[in-house]
């Protein structure tokens, strides 16, 4: 290749960069701006880890192409990004614990139909289903097989729990008018445990600190360790849900999942699924099963 190709080639790339690392430092400065302000900064921050995956493409490429000062801007921009990450979700890797106790929940967004899912609970030894359906059942059984469904005054709603378990006691959390929560308190490993389902999906910001307000209030008015799973509607690091992490002492246990539920890997969503408990609750792996008819199953093995 001749001398003036390489130089076309070395100003291409620089252009590329330039562009690339001033897109990201811009976003990545404005994400940090108060969400209430604007609704854009708010979107800002929830594409926060593309923007680390985006930056951590340019580091490489600026180091393959000999751009050592591109390269450097690329490490800031990944420390402040991982950094603000960080500080509320795991990037790569589940929350470990040493337990001797067990528990195997299916959790199921956007589900279409239940009867596939329990069959994959079966197979898969699950103690606890978790469904958020796209839309209200028609009709739902009391129990399918093995698992049993419970729920508060004859209304699964989009939001419900099958499980083998005799529930101490369940129900709905009324969290805003359009807003609830099913839950149920069990016993395991000889004591009671409380497990929350939530299905926070589109919601909106003008409801958004009065959910997280509501669920706070009731997490923090409960004495049994709490189990909370589901779409939270917002990522991790967003400054409402490190308010409500840092309020109720709760721990983000899985690294982010890139999928809700329609697809197994979407690179393009933004990671909203969590599961959440106290400092001596553990997530040994998150397996994401087969899909049915579209829905793509999520099975997680906690320990405590």
């Amino acid at each position: 290749m001749g001398y003036f190709s390489q130089r076309k080639k070395h100003e291409r790339a620089n252009l590329i960069l330039n562009i690339t690392l001033t897109i990201i430092a811009v976003c990545t400065l404005l994400s940090f701006f108060d969400g209430s302000v604007s609704r854009f900064f708010d979107l800002l921050g929830f594409w926060r880890f593309h923007y680390y995956i985006i930056t951590l493409a340019a580091f490489f490429y600026a180091l393959s192409g000999s751009f050592f000062i591109h390269a450097a801007a690329a490490l800031l921009l990944l420390t402040i990004n991982y950094a603000a990450i960080a500080s509320s979700a795991n990037i790569f890797s589940n929350v470990a614990h040493e337990g001797t106790n067990r528990l195997t929940i299916l959790y199921q967004n956007n589900a279409r139909h239940v009867e596939p899912l329990v069959r994959d609970a079966e197979e898969n030894n699950a103690d606890i289903i978790a469904v958020n359906h796209r839309k209200v059942p028609a009709y739902l059984p009391e129990n399918f097989g093995a698992y049993q469904l419970f729920h508060q005054e004859d209304d699964a709603g989009k939001s419900f729990i099958l499980t083998k378990k005799t529930p101490l006691r369940a129900g709905k959390l009324r969290l805003t008018a359009e807003r609830s929560a099913s839950f149920l308190v069990f016993e395991e490993g000889g004591r009671n445990l409380i497990f929350v389902n939530v299905d926070f999906a589109g919601l909106k910001t003008a409801e958004e600190k009065t959910v997280f307000d509501n669920l706070t209030k009731f997490v923090l008015g409960q004495d049994e360790p709490l189990i909370l799973i589901g779409d939270f509607g917002i990522p991790a690091w967003s400054k409402t849900f490190k308010d409500f992490l840092a309020k109720t002492e709760l721990e983000v246990k899985n690294h982010i999942i890139l999928s809700n539920g329609g697809s197994w890997f979407n690179l393009f969503s933004v990671p909203r699924i969590n599961v959440l408990g106290y400092r001596n609750l553990g997530l040994e792996n998150i397996d994401i099963l087969s899909a049915h008819k579209g829905s793509h199953p999520f099975r997680f093995d906690l320990n405590f």
